[in-house]
């Protein structure tokens, strides 16, 4: 179990618990497995995680690192520890912003590669 973030949501997963609305309605239950049609209306509703059965996010994120092409992944690396020098790399929310940035920055330097 574990708090997945919407970016990290697979169809196939299965929820761990509730997700529930702002307001505190059921919008999917425990047990569920997650669709595309989910995902979309997570981020309708500005769902920001869920808690899905079996997976830890670190894991997860680790894995789709191991998929990348490695040149990149250390480029997209080296370029956000200079942009992010200055930051606390073990803050929760700074931790977070990198993963986005290496994610982001390696598809972009992937689509410079391929033209």
């Amino acid at each position: 179990m574990g708090l997945i973030s919407l970016n990290n949501l697979k169809p196939g997963m299965v929820l761990h618990a509730d997700v529930l609305e702002p307001q505190g309605k059921v919008l999917l239950t425990a047990g569920s497995t997650i669709t595309e049609k989910y995902i979309g209306i997570f981020k309708r509703w500005e769902i920001a995680e869920a808690d899905i059965e079996n997976v830890n996010e670190e894991e997860l994120v680790q894995s789709e690192e191991s998929e990348l092409d490695p040149r990149l992944l250390r480029l997209a690396q080296e370029t956000g520890a200079t942009i992010f020098r200055f930051n606390d790399s073990k803050h929760p929310a700074i931790k977070k912003l990198m993963e986005l940035f290496i994610k982001t920055e390696v598809k972009n330097l992937s689509r410079g590669a391929k033209k």
